[in-house]
């Protein structure tokens, strides 16, 4: 019994002692490494992030903290907002990049004004005069990146610690101001990425504070430091090396920018990456900063790419029961976004249209809606014409959940100034020059009223000013103009010039009208003033004449394209008709009427078909002056200018486009063009049996307005090269 009590105590001894031992093996036993992701800008390279996020999913490797610069930092704050990977995949397959990306709101979302402004000025160069003659401080606004960020940043909309999101994070922009870098780690999620992603001249800079920021890629694309700072005991690195200099050098705009900046900011990555345990390098030579259309493949090589750092990566992962706890608390940190915002509040609207604005939103508001239509009505916001981009973030009022809609003003003007040159001519012809221009002054003595003054200069010297009144902001608007024309007609026959008669009026003119949203315009108007035409070549059609010019019209327009440049679907008509009352060539009132259809439908992604139908008549055919004239480029091209006129015409034209680049190159959009034109300008007794002719040349799409170059072949065996550039279609 006693040697039973013995042993007992020795066993009972050494189970104490082994107990012991656990516990101070478990108490030395270290805590897992706090891992960090750094993952670097690099525009549509950055896509290949996802792919590493991927395989570290896979594996169950978790990431404490991320930070990022650019494109890095929007994939970063997308799994830093609690986005798992299939979710970040899903996100990006639905963004229209090209929407995301562009220079300017689409032309159908521009108001009606803004949309006359494009079709006058087929350009991207828009001047302000606010403070000086400024340009706009980036190709892009930023308006549509702005919209993908808040559709996943708007719930973190002012948080105290970016420590508090899913995943901690921070990313990095520049201040142009003080010319030092800016780590985000606090504040409203949507302002620290709209500032990382502002690459310089692309995007339009972001105003935080007094801060003025850009992308902090010329500082520190690869923030591995920021991550360090975080407390991360384990760095995982992700630099994007693009396309080396070569044969295959990018071509397209944000290519040949992203590749600059590429170059500008190697040197800054090397003195951080130093800092990471693990370095994962895509290979991304194959791509360009342009390639978001690949964004599968930069996925599958940012996974690849991380698989060959198995080895010093799978010693991080942790087991299935501690994983799920990750995926849990990232959720349970996570705020939903709302589908169906309970109300909108406006902010940076200017006091004369706060109130234009908030009917605006009204509207909307006064049935069910949801986000998309939200981002539908900010980008019209911004066709207004005043707004630089507009953006929203979750916002509580009484208890309920909705958005908080901030408009951003653009900061070069009003008043804008818009310009083009405009060049015609054919080898026979010579050469035409213009130069136009347009001041318009926004929300001129009242919200929606503009103050607009024109002047051309060249074949066409005219200057001219209309206020246009919308009236208590309503539809209805009165436009009172005055202007002077100074201008000559000339007449070629086979290159030579048979006929030219000069024409000088200083006129006034007054409509009444109807504003019937962003496609339509109604006007009807009465103008006087006093004409003088005189001959100064060509065989005598008139002596010098001179009396008053007074007419009464009627005017529709019907602005349903895609384009004021390069139409690719939608119509176009315009009808205008007149009475005229008193002439100094018409010896008795006489009415005329003229119409154009003009129609754009896509094939497919290359092939566009443009098809345009036009018409005049004049009820009065003892004119010595003829209304109406065809001949030149692309007005029935293989003529010579002018070469058919009368008190009546007809033509049409029927177009085949190709485009020849899947992207915009350098200098814009180019396309392989052929034109079937048919028509005829007569006098009543002449023949109106039609002429046709055909022209294939090249057009493109610049940023100072549409080119053509091409030649042309009539049915009598005229030939011409013809060129012009400005307005085309």
């Amino acid at each position: 019994m006693r040697s039973w009590f013995h042993i007992s105590r020795h066993w009972k001894l050494l189970g104490l002692c082994f107990l012991l031992l656990c516990s101070t093996l478990k108490a030395e036993q270290s805590p897992r490494r706090r891992i960090g992701l750094a993952l670097a800008g690099g525009s549509a390279l950055g896509l290949a992030h996802v792919g590493v996020l991927k395989w570290l999913q896979e594996h169950r490797i978790p990431v404490d903290m991320v930070a990022g610069t650019s494109m890095g930092g929007l994939v970063g704050g997308l799994y830093a907002s609690g986005y798992d990977v299939p979710e970040i995949e899903d996100f990006l397959s639905k963004i229209s990049w090209e929407d995301a990306l562009r220079s300017a709101p689409l032309f159908p979302d521009l108001a009606f004004r803004r949309k006359e402004d494009r079709r006058e000025f087929p350009n991207l160069l828009e001047f302000g005069l606010k403070g000086g003659f400024r340009l706009p401080s980036g190709l892009s606004s930023g308006h549509g990146v702005g919209l993908v960020i808040a559709r996943f940043a708007s719930p973190y909309g002012d948080m105290k610690s970016f420590d508090d999101l899913p995943t901690p994070f921070r990313c990095v922009a520049v201040d142009l101001k003080e010319g030092n870098q800016v780590v985000f780690q606090s504040g409203s999620l949507f302002d620290a990425l709209r500032a990382t992603m502002a690459i310089p001249a692309i995007f339009s800079p972001w105003k935080v504070g007094d801060k003025v920021l850009v992308d902090g890629g010329t500082l520190n694309n690869l923030p591995v430091d920021v991550v360090q700072s975080m407390g991360a005991d384990f760095i995982i690195a992700v630099p994007l090396k693009g396309q080396s200099l070569g044969k295959n050098a990018p071509t397209s705009l944000l290519g040949v920018a992203g590749r600059s900046i590429d170059i500008m900011i190697a040197g800054n990555e090397s003195q951080y990456i130093k800092l990471a345990n693990v370095v994962v390098t895509p290979n991304l030579s194959a791509f360009e900063s342009s390639d978001f259309r690949r964004s599968a493949e930069l996925e599958r090589i940012g996974y690849e790419s991380t698989a060959l750092k198995a080895a010093e990566l799978l010693p991080l992962a942790v087991d299935e029961g501690e994983w799920a706890t990750y995926v849990t608390q990232r959720q349970q940190r996570r705020r939903p976004s709302l589908e169906h915002p309970n109300f909108l509040a406006i902010s940076g609207a200017s006091p004369r249209q706060n109130k234009v604005v908030e009917k605006e939103v009204s509207l909307l508001a006064g049935g069910s809606y949801s986000t998309k239509d939200v981002e539908t009505l900010l980008t019209r916001f911004t066709g207004w014409g005043h707004y630089a981009s507009a953006d929203y973030r979750v916002s509580g009022q009484s208890g309920k959940e909705g958005y908080l809609i901030r408009l951003h003003e653009k900061e070069y003007g009003p008043p804008f100034l818009n310009t083009l040159i405009l060049l015609d001519g054919s080898q026979s012809d010579g050469l035409r020059f213009g130069l136009g221009g347009r001041l318009t002054f926004l929300d001129f003595k009242g919200p929606l009223s503009e103050w607009r003054t024109d002047f051309n200069i060249g074949t066409l010297n005219q200057v001219g000013t209309e206020y246009y009144w919308r009236i208590r902001a309503s539809r209805f608007f009165l436009a009172p103009r005055v202007f002077f024309e100074d201008s000559t007609f000339d007449v070629y026959d086979q290159g030579t010039k048979i006929l030219s008669i000069d024409y000088h009026q200083p006129a006034f003119g007054a409509d009444f009208g109807y504003a019937a949203g962003r496609f339509d315009e109604v006007r009807l108007g009465y103008q006087i003033g006093h004409a003088r035409f005189s001959q100064s070549e060509g065989s005598p059609i008139i002596s010098e004449r001179t009396g008053n010019l007074s007419f009464l019209r009627a005017r529709w327009e019907h602005e349903g394209q895609d384009s004021p440049m390069v139409p690719h679907s939608g119509i176009r008509t315009v009808t205008e008709a007149r009475y005229t009352f008193s002439s100094p060539i018409a010896k008795r009132e006489y009415p005329q009427i003229e119409s154009l259809v003009s129609f754009a439908h896509p094939i497919n992604s290359r092939y566009t078909i443009l098809n345009s139908i036009s018409g005049g008549v004049t009820g009065n055919n003892q004119l010595p002056v003829p209304l109406f004239s065809l001949g030149g480029p692309l007005r029935l091209s293989a003529l010579s200018r002018n070469e058919q006129y009368g008190s009546r015409y007809y033509y049409g034209d029927l177009a085949l486009l190709r485009s020849l680049f899947s992207q915009p190159t350098f200098l814009g959009k180019l396309y392989l063009s052929g034109v079937y034109e048919v028509g005829k300008a007569f006098s009543k007794h002449q023949s109106a049996n039609p002429y046709q002719d055909g022209a294939v040349g090249l057009v493109g799409e610049t940023f100072i307005g549409v080119v053509f170059l091409g030649v042309s072949y009539g049915e009598g065996g005229q030939f011409k090269v013809l060129f012009r550039m400005g307005r085309i279609f």
